[in-house]
C-alpha cells in the first residue's frame, strides 16, 4: 500500500460534461493531480481551473500512445521493484504470457499498429485492425493479471 502523503496520478477521459469537474474537484481536495486528459471537445480551460500542467489531447490516439508508454514503464517498473521475486517472469510458462502476452501482444504490437496508423502524413482508419487491438490489449490485460499472480505463488 503507498504512501498516503504522496500524491497520486490521474488520467481522465472525458473531460467535459456534467460530472467530470466534479471528479477534478475531488481529485485535487484530496491533493491529487490529473496528469492527461483526453475529450473530443476542447476542454482546456475547465483543465486550467484545477492544474496547469495536464498533458490535454482531443484524439483519443494520441491519449492512449501516452498511456501505453506510461503501461511500458510500469511494467518495468514492477519487475525491478519485484528484485528476486520477478525470476518466475524471465524463465517458463509464466516469462511467455508476461512478455510474449501481456508485454508484446498486449501493448507493444498495438501501439506499433496505432502510431504507424497515425503517423504524419498518414491518417488510416480500420474498423478490424482497431477491433482487433483492441482484443489484443485485453487479452495482454488478462496474461498480465495472471503471470502476476501465478509467479507470485512460486
Amino acid at each position: 500500500m503507498g504512501d498516503i502523503s504522496t500524491p497520486k496520478n490521474f488520467a481522465l477521459i472525458g473531460a467535459a460534461g456534467y460530472i467530470a469537474p466534479r471528479h477534478m474537484k475531488a481529485i485535487k481536495d484530496t491533493g491529487n493531480r490529473i496528469v492527461a486528459a483526453v475529450d473530443k471537445s476542447d476542454s482546456v480551460g475547465i483543465l486550467d481551473s484545477y492544474s496547469y500542467d495536464v498533458a490535454f489531447f482531443t484524439e483519443f490516439e494520441r491519449f492512449d500512445r501516452i498511456v501505453k508508454i506510461l503501461e511500458i514503464a510500469l511494467a518495468v517498473g514492477i519487475v525491478i521493484a519485484a528484485g528476486k521475486y520477478a525470476g518466475a517472469l524471465f524463465r517458463g510458462p509464466y516469462a511467455v504470457m508476461f512478455w510474449g502476452g501481456a508485454i508484446l501482444l498486449g501493448t507493444l504490437v498495438p501501439f506499433t499498429a496505432n502510431w504507424y496508423a497515425h503517423r504524419p502524413g498518414h491518417h488510416a482508419r480500420s474498423e478490424p485492425v482497431a477491433t482487433l487491438m483492441a482484443y489484443l490489449v485485453l487479452s495482454g490485460g488478462l496474461l498480465l493479471r495472471i503471470s502476476l499472480i501465478q509467479a507470485g505463488q512460486l
